[in-house]
């Protein structure tokens, strides 16, 4: 064994199932990556068997072998035939001790006695050499049974660990792919807050004074579901000076269309402005169509807006109506 030292008992103990889960899978572990640790292990087997054949084993470890050994018909041949070749061996050594001389009565020389040991004409001879070999024969088997099942649950273990390595580096790759796409979903929030709020702070700018005045422009933010005449409607106050009208129109947290259609329709019903392919700005909570109005185009009217998206597949949807009224001043 290469001067290797094996602990013995731990060996008999993994046999006899007398380990605990963690001792008995470092028995293991050594046994598959380690040959000359597996052959001792059958070494011990052997002897097991053998000593359970010839009664030489306590009590307690009599019943383990049995319940874990004699419960298989194949192990149960094996003790069977090691028992009959210690009985036979022991059988034939008894002879030899009991009869010093010959059938005449004169002594056998060495050679003589020699040859008598080992005459495979004698059937004693020959059943014990059968049933030597077919304990052999059957070791044999069971160490390629045996053999091949290791390999299979190394097999199995190893592709085991690489199928969980793969899920791993998936996760990984998952885990990257989804934090840049958050990157760049944070990327845009900030541009279009940024575009939002820069507009929003020119609605605010209070109209210049002398040649800019005509550059002046009102905004007004509206929210859906207002009916016309089922309440009081927002007001937007257009001045003799401003050149346009800002109308953003909140259309909730999410966008689910490529592009927008607005139509502003007055009181009686007539088309005032229409625009297409508009786009979605997002803002803090919520995103929002802006529309850009020339003001001149606005009398003092009662005013609809039905907004549309358009789908995936090219189709117009309706998104909600907006209501809004106009004043005019000096």
């Amino acid at each position: 064994m290469g001067g290797k030292a094996y602990n013995d008992d731990l060996l008999v103990r993994y046999l006899l199932g007398q380990l605990s889960e963690e001792e008995q899978s470092q028995v293991e572990e050594r046994f598959i990556n380690d040959g000359e640790y597996y052959e001792r292990l059958l070494i011990i087997e052997d002897e097991l068997r053998c000593a359970y054949a010839k009664g030489a084993l306590p009590p307690a470890e009599r019943e383990l072998f049995k319940n874990r050994f004699l419960i298989f018909p194949d192990e149960r041949k094996k003790v069977e035939l090691a028992g009959a070749m210690i009985s036979e061996l022991s059988t034939i050594a008894l002879e030899e001790a009991a009869e010093p001389l010959r059938a005449h009565g004169e002594k056998r020389n060495w050679r003589e006695r020699l040859q008598a040991i080992f005459d495979f004409r004698s059937a004693g001879m020959r059943l014990a050499m059968a049933a030597a070999a077919l304990v052999i024969l059957a070791a044999f088997a069971w160490m390629a049974i045996e053999t091949s099942r290791l390999r299979n649950r190394v097999a199995e273990l190893e592709a085991s660990q690489k199928a969980r390595e793969q899920e791993i580096a998936q996760q990984s790759d998952e885990g990257r792919s989804r934090l840049e796409q958050l990157g760049r979903e944070l990327e845009e929030e900030r541009n279009r807050r940024a575009l939002l709020e820069q507009e929003l702070a020119q609605m605010r700018e209070p109209p210049s004074a002398g040649g800019d005045a005509g550059l002046s422009i009102v905004s007004l933010i509206l929210a859906p579901g207002r009916i016309r005449g089922g309440g009081e409607t927002k007001r937007l106050t257009i001045r003799q000076d401003l050149s346009q009208v800002r109308l953003l129109l909140n259309i909730g947290e999410r966008s689910a269309y490529r592009s927008y259609q607005a139509l502003i329709l007055n009181s009686e019903g007539a088309q005032v402005w229409s625009r297409e392919a508009l786009r979605a700005n997002k803002g803090q909570g919520a995103q929002f169509v802006a529309l850009r109005i020339p003001a001149r185009l606005l009398a003092e009217d009662d005013y609809e807006i039905n907004l549309k998206g358009l789908t995936q597949t090219g189709e117009l949807e309706r998104v909600g109506d907006y209501y809004f009224t106009v004043l005019r001043t000096r």
